[in-house]
């Protein structure tokens, strides 16, 4: 129903509800749903997720047990019924279309060999350092953020939301959904030796007139972000 607190059908033509069986979280992200219980004992489940050959592991594991009773699934299902109509959203700046981007950046995501320093187009965080970009207030601005190291990051920024338009220079198709946090894939090593950046094309919205000021977008894995792996702009 929700992403990153924001409801499915905030974005013109998006959906307000969708049915999954598996959702992608990453560290920061949230999502809001119902679920209807189970004819029998379910786990629910976080599945094995592969981080890159740099990455940390992350197996599967049992989060919880549903264990219904057949009369608590039967009034569930009454009460949750009748609520599943969506009423009209609110219409704010985030249910209007975006428009084309008035500027467009890229910001680079790296680490050193051991793993021990993260940085952001090849600087480590520094309290009180000089904005990386400055953003005019009212606009849209295309970020393409690259990941050259091999293992993911989880690309999070601070006030305002975006749009995913590219996963590794593969458009995505609609309907869109306003996220703050979204994986940022690993590098690919190519036949030849080379290797290519892992990659996400942005549209980020700056359009809302109180969000002035200075904050910061950063990896959100949290022992990244505290070794350097974040940065400062500035709204004005």
């Amino acid at each position: 129903m929700a992403l990153d607190g924001v409801p499915l059908d905030m974005y013109p033509g998006s959906p307000p509800m969708l049915a999954v069986q598996h959702l992608v979280l990453p560290a920061a992200g949230r999502a809001e749903f119902v679920v209807f219980g189970p004819s029998q004992t379910t786990p629910l489940m976080t599945s094995c997720y592969f981080t890159g050959n740099g990455g940390d592991p992350d197996p599967e594991a049992t989060l919880a047990w549903l264990r219904p009773t057949g009369a608590m699934q039967r009034e569930t299902q009454a009460v949750l019924t009748p609520h599943l109509r969506v009423n009209p959203l609110r219409r704010n700046l985030m249910s209007v279309a975006l428009p084309p981007p008035a500027q467009r950046r890229t910001t680079v995501f790296s680490e050193n060999a051991a793993g021990t320093q993260f940085f952001i187009d090849g600087k480590q965080f520094a309290p009180g350092e000089p904005p990386r970009f400055i953003i005019k207030s009212g606009t849209v601005e295309e970020w393409t953020v690259l990941n050259k190291t091999n293992e993911i990051h989880d690309f999070h920024i601070h006030q305002v939301h975006f749009i995913v338009e590219a996963i590794n220079g593969v458009p995505v198709p609609p309907p869109y959904f306003w996220y703050d946090s979204f994986i940022l894939p690993y590098q690919t090593k190519n036949s030849d030796g080379t290797t290519t950046p892992g990659s996400l094309k942005l549209l980020l919205d700056f359009r809302d007139p109180v969000i002035k000021g200075k904050f910061v977008y950063h990896c959100h894995l949290l022992d990244h972000e505290d070794k350097g792996m974040m940065a400062t702009i500035a709204v004005e």
